[in-house]
């Protein structure tokens, strides 16, 4: 019996020490996890956030259509790039979409950055989008690297409309423009 009991001991002993090493590797884990957090963390803190970057159609100078690429949030977004999956163009067929920094990126925008660019005038952009069936918007994808390292990328499939319908009540100035359509 004493042997059975010396076994069992050892087995007991082992079984021991397995456990402890799991339990120590488990928190080594947990620690480097929760240091990497707090890495990014500190370091989205001191570059003012996460970057966010939006590209919207703008109707601020009426009659005129804007796209607008802007940065809407905390911290430098650097090399933002963009993919669209059609021409962005005007009426007369010259494509926005192969302005520079749509085609090659933006090495760097910075928090409440905007770069705009002149689309079209209204009454003519509006037909023409209509008859290149762009009624369902331009989908795309995007991608930015954040200020500490790590890279960030979105992909736009069923984008809202790229122009929604917008019903504006009668203005003197713009007699003909009785609904126009703006981004989201």
């Amino acid at each position: 019996m004493s042997v059975d009991v010396s076994i069992a001991q050892i087995v007991t002993a082992i079984t021991t020490v397995f456990y402890a090493a799991v339990f120590a590797i488990g928190y080594y884990l947990m620690i480097k996890g929760n240091r990497q957090v707090l890495r990014e963390m500190r370091e989205e803190r001191l570059s003012g956030g996460s970057p966010q970057v939006i590209v919207e159609t703008s109707l601020l100078n009426l009659p005129m259509v804007e796209l607008v690429v802007r940065h809407v949030s905390g911290g430098a977004a650097k090399d933002i790039s963009f993919e669209i999956s059609s021409p962005i163009e005007d009426s007369s067929g010259y494509a926005i979409s192969d302005l520079r920094y749509l085609r090659e990126g933006i090495p760097l925008l910075g928090s409440g950055e905007r770069i705009r660019c002149l689309w079209d005038h209204v009454d003519r952009l509006m037909p023409y989008l209509r008859e290149k069936g762009l009624n369902e918007g331009i989908g795309g994808e995007g991608e930015l690297q954040r200020p500490y390292g790590r890279s960030l990328h979105d992909r736009v499939e069923d984008q809202p409309p790229a122009v929604r319908r917008v019903a504006l009540r009668r203005n003197p100035a713009f007699p003909r423009v009785t609904d126009c359509y703006t981004g989201e």
